[in-house]
């Protein structure tokens, strides 16, 4: 039974790794993975007008936002920059009026409605109707800016090209960088985000590279032959991809961090992002099969939905593997079948030739990630995996079975998500910040994992002290290998064990609040504060390979154990 169990789990958890594979043998368009930077450098450009949506992120930030758009290198009598705020905030309205005095091509735009839910996409709308009251004529070309995200001053002379000389390109996007993240990353925020990109670098494989909502500069005219910015999903970015697709347009990603913003800098607001985007991809999936989206292709609907189930499969896996492998190991029964030693040997050069053709693949997919990539594989965000399950449980099962509304996602900047956290980090009181971690947030669950991890551990370990004693030790070996030695199983229970440490590390060491201007330089020429260099270089640095070598030497050693055994 507890073997059955491992395989399924193994089969279950192999979906992230397996599934990249299955979008790249179907891309068909000309791969454009690593696409060559480029850089308007004539004064010959086109106007542009940016939109910088506001939701009460905080005013100084928007305003620095705003500041940064208008000081980008490029001609300012071709851009206009918008404020679209929907918190209709009147010292902001006044803020935005006193910069205009030397900055007259931005203005303040408010739709001066009560906002409770996720609204970015009908505030863009309103925001691409404000411009055309504005009688001024419209420009060929549109931005997006959120509210936190600071473009660097190159940002459209590198985005735009790739519009400009592709005339099958609707939009370009380049990625979504974070200079807030803490020294350690103790959310694993890149292994939220690696995923992520890496996934977009695979979609631009076919010319279908997912818009990220922020930092992105389109063609009007794709926008309109759409009927503008879809208001029907969470997930408003995705789905103009799919919109833009169907009617024949192409989307580019574009590799360079020239957009820095935010991350969440609570556990529970990281967590609600994380529930956010997997509601949003995966409601796109919904609505696909509930007729509700027309103008999508069965190629997109069919990219969409397997995108969507992979989601919905790897929280359920994961969640399942979190506590199935754990409570196998702590039976003390066998993880794989009983094999004979040829079986044994012949199983084990197979996992060993499956790793291996898994690491060239990685390496190739981290050389064009600037080597931000593990050889061993896209890092899964394990940790989340339990939340991730249940609000997709609680936002389309448990609606559809009790006729409930599904729950509405507040704006980011009017949440009040991670108040007590932000408080006990200030007053230094570890005591109240776990049972914020522990209770608040819910990672109780994961205290009860890593008790169970380190039992069923402990007792394995002592199970095979005693073996030492009483058999020969190459039998001890084979035996070891069948429990939780086997390498993918070991390194299966690996990751769940450091998955249910994550947050109670979080919880006994929360990470210091940084100050804002100890994380930006300011450049007073352009009155912007831009992430500081060595922010930027700390976030960007190559991956370390540690796991890489510790899953090599494992093998190695299982090889040769099998390999040298007489049984």
């Amino acid at each position: 039974m507890a073997g059955g169990t491992v395989l399924l789990v193994e089969i279950m958890t192999s979906v992230r790794r397996l599934f990249p594979q299955l979008v790249v043998a179907a891309a068909t368009g000309q791969a454009q993975g690593n696409r060559l930077a480029q850089v308007a450098d004539s004064d010959h450009l086109p106007a542009v007008d940016i939109l910088i949506t506001y939701c009460g992120e905080g005013d100084e930030i928007v305003l620095n936002t705003a500041k940064a758009a208008c000081a980008c290198d490029y001609p300012s009598e071709l851009l206009r920059v918008v404020v679209l705020d929907d918190s209709h905030s009147h010292k902001l309205a006044r803020n935005i009026e006193e910069l205009s005095q030397q900055r007259p091509h931005l203005s303040y735009a408010s739709r001066n409605l009560e906002i409770k839910t996720h609204s970015k996409a009908s505030n863009l709308n309103f925001g691409i109707r404000y411009l055309e009251s504005l009688g001024k004529g419209k420009a060929p070309f549109l931005a997006v800016l959120d509210a936190d995200m600071i473009p660097a001053p190159s940002w459209l002379r590198c985005v735009l090209p790739h519009v400009l000389n592709n005339d099958r390109a609707a939009l370009a996007c380049p990625f979504q960088h974070f200079y807030n993240v803490p020294a350690g990353d103790p959310l694993n925020t890149k292994a939220e985000m690696l995923p992520l990109e890496a996934a977009n670098l695979l979609q631009d494989f076919s010319d279908n590279a997912w818009c990220l909502g922020t930092g992105f500069v389109m063609r009007v005219s794709a926008l309109e032959a759409i009927g503008g910015v879809p208001e029907i999903s969470l997930q408003e970015d995705v789905l103009m991809t799919s919109y833009l697709a169907s009617a024949g347009w192409h989307s580019v990603y574009v590799p360079e961090p020239v957009q820095w913003g935010l991350a969440p800098d609570t556990m529970a607001a990281f967590l609600k992002q994380c529930q956010r985007w997997t509601v949003g991809l995966v409601s796109l999936l919904d609505l696909e099969q509930s007729g509700k989206v027309g103008n999508s292709s069965n190629k997109e609907r069919l990219n969409v939905a397997m995108w969507g189930v992979l989601l919905c499969v790897e929280a359920f896996a994961w969640t399942f593997a979190l506590v199935a492998l754990p409570l196998c190991v702590l039976r003390g029964k066998l993880l794989i079948p009983p094999l004979q030693a040829g079986q044994l040997r012949l199983l084990l050069r197979l996992a060993t030739l499956d790793f291996l053709t898994q690491t060239i693949y990685h390496i190739g997919l981290s050389s064009v990630l600037d080597w931000r990539l593990p050889f061993d594989g896209i890092p899964t965000p394990v940790w989340t995996q339990p939340w991730r399950m249940m609000i997709v449980l609680r936002y389309f099962l448990v609606p559809k079975l009790l006729g409930r509304d599904p729950p509405n996602f507040t704006p980011t900047g009017m949440s009040s998500d991670g108040d007590a956290e932000r408080a006990a980090r200030a007053n230094r009181s570890r005591l109240a910040c776990c049972k914020v971690v522990l209770w608040d947030c819910g990672a109780w669950f994961h205290l009860a994992i890593f008790g169970v991890c380190m039992a069923g551990a402990g007792f394995r370990f002592t199970a095979a002290l005693g073996d030492a004693v009483r058999e020969d030790a190459r039998q001890v070996d084979l035996g070891s290998l069948t429990c939780i030695a086997w390498p993918p199983v070991l390194f299966l229970w690996a990751a769940i064990t450091k998955a249910a440490w994550l947050p109670l590390a979080y919880g006994l060491w929360p990470p210091p609040l940084a100050a804002q201007d100890t994380l930006t330089a300011r450049d007073t020429k352009r009155d912007v504060d831009y992430p500081s260099e060595g922010v930027k270089r700390k976030y960007l640095r190559k991956a370390g390979q540690w796991s890489f070598v510790v899953k090599c030497v494992v093998y190695l050693i299982s090889l040769v154990a099998v390999e040298t055994s007489r049984v």
